[in-house]
């Protein structure tokens, strides 16, 4: 998917034969989904670190986290929909000016997923951080928060390495900053106080 041929006809011919596999499609549409699944996590972290007293702090965290996933999904709306129909559309033009004009509308879509992406990141960078800061400052969860900081900081210092950015960016998203949430959230949830009868 990240090839990009030379030439407005070649990466529109690149762009539609995408959109006729259905494996990319499902991909697609599971980088759209993927951002929802954190949703019910992060609340489960808000409620955690309300009941310990770090309310204010989660939530301005979960704030962040819930405006991310909103851009990233949003954002990822534009690939198994506009970008593919776009690129079918400039094959079918009548003259090299409307295939000109049609490549030149689908660089407006894929330059805004671009800037929404790497804004979505830094938004759920906050999210994770004030997490992580509030951990650390806990007793009990002082090793999860440092957890979350080695992983940003080796995705980090990989998504520096030029290369690497395919690997780096599966790093950031999947590991540092999608497995590690839902593996606190459910260890936190793992050692809430059991209520007790009659309360």
């Amino acid at each position: 998917m990240a090839v990009r041929p030379a030439g407005p006809e070649g990466f529109l011919n690149r762009w539609a034969e995408l959109g006729q596999r259905r494996a990319v499609l499902a991909l697609e549409w599971g980088q759209v989904a993927k951002p929802l699944l954190l949703l019910p996590f992060l609340l489960a972290i808000h409620r955690v670190l309300s009941e310990r007293g770090w309310g204010d702090p989660a939530s301005v965290a979960v704030g962040l986290g819930l405006l991310a996933t909103a851009l990233m999904t949003l954002s990822g709306l534009f690939h198994p929909t506009v970008t593919h129909n776009l690129a079918q559309a400039g094959l079918n033009a009548d003259s090299e000016g409307e295939m000109a004009a049609i490549y030149a509308v689908l660089q407006g879509p894929l330059s805004w997923y671009k800037g929404h992406h790497v804004t979505a990141a830094l938004l759920y960078q906050g999210c994770v951080g004030l997490v992580e800061l509030a951990l650390i400052l806990s007793r009990t969860w002082r090793a999860w928060g440092w957890l979350g900081v080695g992983g940003a900081l080796i995705a980090l210092v990989a998504k520096l390495i030029p290369g690497l950015e395919g690997v780096t960016n599966f790093t950031w998203t999947g590991l540092a900053y999608f497995v590690w949430p839902i593996a606190l959230a459910i260890k936190l949830l793992g050692h809430m106080p059991t209520p007790v009868s009659g309360e």
